[in-house]
């Protein structure tokens, strides 16, 4: 199984993420493969916050000047007040790690609600 394989089956099978266009994410996860731990370790933070209790969807959305960012979107069935907060907490841990010239990522939701 090779690199990017793994990533998906981890992603996908491991902590049931929804990926949108996963020719795009993959490629673009295989260009900047640094993204591709801080994508995980994201996953992993936010499955602890929030268990199964939530949908995670992952796609590439284009930005301005034709730039990319990966966006990882926590959909739930009943939102809590603090839910911002919580994923802005996360946010914090990953820019602790960031510079500004790897791929940032954006972690959201969109308060649509699941089931």
């Amino acid at each position: 199984m090779n690199k990017m394989n793994k990533i998906l089956y981890i992603l996908k099978e491991r902590f049931v993420v929804q990926i949108k266009d996963e020719i795009s994410v993959l490629k673009y996860i295989e260009t900047y493969s640094n993204v591709s731990i801080d994508v995980i370790y994201t996953v992993i933070r936010l499955r602890d916050e929030f268990g199964n209790n939530a949908d995670i969807v992952l796609e590439l959305r284009k930005m301005c000047f034709d730039n990319q960012m990966l966006v990882i979107i926590v959909r739930q069935k009943e939102y809590s007040d603090d839910i911002m907060t919580i994923l802005d907490k996360i946010s914090d841990e990953l820019d602790e790690d960031a510079t500004e010239f790897l791929p940032w990522i954006l972690l959201t939701t969109d308060f649509h609600r699941i089931g």
